[in-house]
């Protein structure tokens, strides 16, 4: 049954009859516990006004004070704001009085009452008994020597109140009294406060002490010199307008109070003696406010112990950008975070060592931290540390990733097949080396037909285990080691450098007295994304019984245990899955099985459980993840690009929700109860639309969050959206849900709309939770950040209009992998501004590992090669799975180029049988790479090299090489196949056989390949 909002028991009917959400609710009772009522506790702690019979300002004198007496806020009359004051004249009376400062002539004091001798600034005298006047003379008398002159230009201005006002002129120091007579009068009136003039090139400053201070504390500063004077305007003021408080100490000393600030800055300083005259002159004193060095203050290990996160007390970044550990860190630091690791700031406080390249640092281990390889981000002064090092422990993952073992290889072996175990799929390494425990016992010890011989053969099979580098993830044995018709429990444990060890995975191995083709699949259990789908590819070996040369037919055939999917007709061992035909959540067992045509008794088969995991929902809402709008515009909001990567059947719905500043569910006027307010409860819809006026309020914030949901699955986002009174622009950008990759150039695009001239400028945010690029560097925006847009005049609309599109695009990796960056869109015209934000995060390609080439030397056509890539690959968990591209390079034309050994496949390890033979100059050496992908296609690559030798061609070498390529085509791994062809192309090429029919047949090779 539906609630009151008409979801399940996540809602309420409160006691006032409002539809409420549990746990985040608004209370419509005032403090007496009337619905809708108009008491409120007031600041006394009184509930008061509404219907508790109290007035709002109970327990509160005249003055608002509580408790109070009434004395802090008496007039000159003692009437509790009463409002009078005493004017010049002495008189108390109301300031609208017309008789205040009317009932008497008195000039009260000039303002500034101090200023230099070369004259020039303004001062106005106030006083009482002007406003009769029309004409007003002053003159000043130096009270030292008596000497009286007229000030010229005297006038009344009207300035909150009849003054006077003139420039002073330029005079010798001293103290000076003012004296003014107004139209016709004889007698001139003088000021009752003097007027200080002083030498201002007489004041010199030889020091300040202390010269700087942290930018978190407040300074007393003495200034020292000479020529200092004492008037009642004193300040210290820099070069950059600023004005500090001063005291006056002595004609050598003068203080100033510089207050805490948030921005470090070098600052020029003087003394004002004047607030007139508030400009620095040429002399002045250095005084630096900074900021004290960023301090690493912790270090911990990664969740998936692929990297150490290293946090910071204040926002930092590197004096120098780079990813360098070398930067940061001693070599003797260095060296233990492996060949390949980089240090990369994600966010401002937060630095990740990533390990790569065989690292060797292990929890508990000691950082050392080079101090002044860094200063504190958006400071323009940093104090050096004293200190040069700082050493850090490292802490042990809050939750560590555990091994996991998994082991492939073929069950039912023939009667002269080899066994081989493959532990090379296990993970949970955090990019390093596994250990791999071995072991093997009998599947059912109470088996019978199990003597003395077998289990002496048994134990020496666990010898051999026993005996392999604690590194190896394969096993080989020979066939005689295998007996016919016992079953072998072959077990394999992982370890990683952690000591943790994970859950034995086994495989039982079974021979047979037959000459049985081997079947492989992989590991027996497999996770894939039903969004990306998949390929299985068997390989299929046959038995080495039958005769060399020999290349008997085989039959494939793939069956599923599931209703309703429809694999189709596949007759080869590689198997398609395309995405979206699995359902994700459900675990899916193939079976392939591999027949001998002549003999289908002689039948071996392969079986594996795909596990198949959903891909979360994407929920975007168009516009960016903040947006302003006007007091009268409608808001739209749209989910239309929501999707399901999982492109399942299932029916999406869009449910909204809306939240105010408080987290607390928004409310709107209730149409059938006027002055209530009702739940917002938005029906489900793709769309949302709402007109502000109606609903929302002007100056507030709102989140509302969509819900996007199919099936059992569901995702939600949000949008902060502002509404400012006026007619905002309004700003949108378009969303970016993916990852983006740092080595493609981004775009970011927008959208625009005003009524007036707009400009636009495009930001990175700055904040703790972000990594940050700075928009101004050189060649980091390929487009300008600031765009101005003029109106013009749309006949269709009737109206001026401005519609814009200003793109941001940063070029090629000039952003850091594996960093949230938020970038913001501000639009501003002359009477409102807005804005809209989007955050991208970058994806970091797969960590780099090692490439391993065995055996590191053989000949063409008749080795078999092992490419794997054995260890320090890896990728975020959202980013997987990885994909495993081999190849090597061939000169062409004079040209490297790549050739790749089939498609991408999600094993590390592939097994070639042939390759061509390398570069005679260089003792026929041959490099190889393995390109290393994630999802979003970032790739990683590395390469290696091996020794493949020619060999002596004859027709049947050429017969046996064409064979096996078309076994590879008749397999429908085609670019392998096509690999192969290449191969043996390249070496029948070289070949400097001179038999003709030798010739013959590598011409009718050629032809074949061509026309497949």
């Amino acid at each position: 049954m539906k609630d009151c909002a008409k979801e399940c028991g996540l809602s309420f009917v409160d006691e006032c009859g409002v539809c409420q959400r549990k746990g985040r609710f608004v209370n419509f009772t005032d403090c007496t516990g009337k619905c809708y009522g108009d008491a409120r506790i007031n600041k006394c702690g009184f509930c008061a006004g509404g219907t508790s019979g109290k007035p709002r300002t109970h327990g509160e004198d005249a003055c608002g004070l509580c408790n109070g007496d009434n004395s802090t806020c008496l007039d000159c009359d003692r009437v509790p704001n009463g409002g009078k004051v005493r004017d010049f004249c002495n008189k108390c009376l109301l300031p609208t009085d017309s008789r205040f400062n009317s009932e008497c002539v008195k000039l009260k004091r000039p303002v500034p009452d101090s200023g230099p001798s070369e004259g020039g600034m303004k001062v106005i005298v106030r006083g009482a008994g002007l406003k009769t006047y029309s004409r007003v003379t002053c003159n000043i008398i130096n009270n030292a020597t008596n000497v009286r002159r007229e000030i010229p230009s005297s006038s009344f201005d009207e300035n909150g109140g009849r003054v006077i006002q003139f420039m002073s002129p330029s005079l010798a120091s001293g103290y000076y009294t003012i004296l003014c007579r107004f139209d016709s009068e004889v007698v001139f009136h003088p000021v009752e406060e003097t007027f200080l003039v002083y030498n201002k090139s007489a004041i010199t400053y030889t020091s300040i002490s202390p010269d700087s201070t942290d930018i978190n504390m407040a300074e007393t500063a003495v200034i020292m010199g000479s020529g200092f004077v004492n008037t009642s305007d004193i300040a210290c003021v820099s070069q950059d307008g600023r004005v500090f408080e001063a005291e006056f100490k002595s004609s050598m000393r003068v203080s100033c109070s510089i207050p805490a600030t948030k921005s470090s800055v070098k600052l020029l300083l003087g003394v004002s003696f004047s607030r007139g005259d508030r400009t620095l002159g040429g002399n002045n004193v250095n005084f630096t406010i900074y900021a004290n060095a960023s301090n690493p203050i912790s270090a911990r290990f990664l969740n998936s112990l692929r990297g150490v996160v290293v946090y910071f007390d204040v926002p930092t970044k590197p004096k120098v950008r780079s990813v360098a550990c070398s930067r940061f860190f001693p070599s003797s630091n260095a060296s233990l975070f492996g060949s390949k690791s980089q240090c990369v700031f994600v966010t401002s406080v937060k630095m990740i060592i990533k390990l790569r390249g065989r690292p060797t640092l292990v929890p508990n281990d000691k950082l050392t931290f080079m101090l002044r390889s860094i200063t504190q981000r958006n400071q323009k002064v940093t104090k050096e540390p004293a200190e040069m090092y700082k050493d850090l422990v490292i802490a042990q993952p809050r939750i560590s990733v555990m091994p996991t073992a998994k082991l492939s290889g073929t069950a039912l072996l023939g009667i002269c097949a080899k066994l081989r175990l493959n532990g090379g799929q296990s993970f949970g390494a955090g990019g390093r080396r596994l250990t791999f425990i071995w072991n093997v016992t009998w599947d059912d010890p109470s088996d019978s037909s199990i003597d003395a011989n077998a289990t002496a053969d048994l134990l020496a099979i666990r010898q051999n285990l026993e005996s392999l580098p604690e590194f190896q993830p394969k096993v080989k044995a020979t066939h005689d080691m295998i007996v016919v018709g016992l079953r072998y429990k072959f077990t394999l444990k992982v370890k990683n450098f952690l000591g943790q060890e994970s859950d034995e995975a086994s495989l039982v191995v079974l021979r047979e007295d037959k000459s049985l083709p081997g079947l492989h699949l992989g590991s027996k259990k497999r996770k894939i994304k039903t969004a990306l789908g998949t390929t299985l590819q068997g390989e299929i070996k046959l038995s080495s019984c039958l005769p060399a040369g020999y290349k008997p037919k085989v039959l494939f055939t793939w069956e599923i245990q599931a209703v309703g999917v429809d694999l189709g007709v596949v007759d080869k061992p590689r198997l398609p899955i395309a995405p979206g035909l699995l359902v994700g959540g459900k675990t899916y067992t193939l079976t392939l099985t591999a027949a001998m045509a002549s003999d289908i008794s002689l039948a071996t088969t392969a079986t594996i459980q795909l596990e198949v995991i959903s891909s979360p929902l994407k929920a975007i809402i168009k516009g960016g993840g903040s947006r302003v709008v006007g007091e009268d515009d409608t808001l739209l909001l749209d989910g239309s690009r929501s999707s399901d990567p999982d492109r399942t059947s299932d029916s999406a719905v869009y449910n909204w929700e809306c939240f105010d500043a408080e987290d607390n569910p928004c409310f709107e006027p209730d149409s059938e109860n006027p002055g209530r307010l009702k739940r917002m409860v938005i029906p489900p819809g793709i769309k949302l639309t709402i007109i502000v006026a109606q609903i929302l309020k002007t100056n507030s914030m709102y989140k509302f969050v969509l819900i996007f949901k199919k099936g059992s699955r569901s995702n939600k986002v949000y949008v902060y959206v502002f509404v400012k009174s006026g007619t905002p622009p309004s700003a949108l950008i378009r969303p970016i849900a993916a990852k983006v990759n740092p080595t493609d150039i981004l775009i970011i695009e927008s959208l625009i709309v005003s009524k007036k001239t707009v400009n636009a400028t495009w930001s990175c945010v700055q904040s703790e939770e972000y990594g940050f690029v700075d928009l101004e560097g050189e060649g980091v925006a390929l487009t300008p950040r600031f765009h101005m847009y003029s109106s013009f005049h749309a006949s269709t609309l009737g109206k001026a209009k401005v519609v814009a599109s200003p793109s941001l695009v940063i070029a090629k990796n000039k952003l850091e992998d594996g960093v949230t960056y938020k970038f913001k869109l501000t639009a501003e015209h002359s009477d409102s501004s807005s804005f809209a934000d989007i955050e991208i995060t970058t994806n970091a390609a797969p960590s780099q590992g090692t490439l391993e080439i065995e055996p590191a030397s053989g000949f063409f056509g008749n080795t078999t090669f092992t490419i794997t890539a054995a260890e320090g690959w890896d990728d975020d968990a959202d980013d997987l799975p990885m994909m495993y591209q081999f190849g090597y390079y061939i000169q062409d034309s004079g040209e490297l180029r790549e050739e790749l050994l089939g498609t991408p496949i999600e094993a590390n390890s592939l097994e070639v049988d042939l390759l061509p033979q390398g570069e005679a100059a260089n003792n026929y050496s041959l490099t190889m790479f393995v390109k290393v992908s994630d999802i979003y296609g970032a790739v990683t690559t590395q390469e290696a090299t091996v020794t493949v030798k020619p060999v002596p061609l004859d027709v049947s070498a050429v017969n046996e090489l064409a064979g096996a390529v078309d076994s590879d085509f008749e397999s429908g791994d085609l670019a392998k196949a096509a690999a192969k062809a290449n191969a043996v192309a390249a070496a029948l090429s070289s070949s400097n056989a001179n038999d003709p029919n030798v010739t013959k047949a590598v011409k009718e090779f050629k032809k074949a390949v061509t026309d497949k």
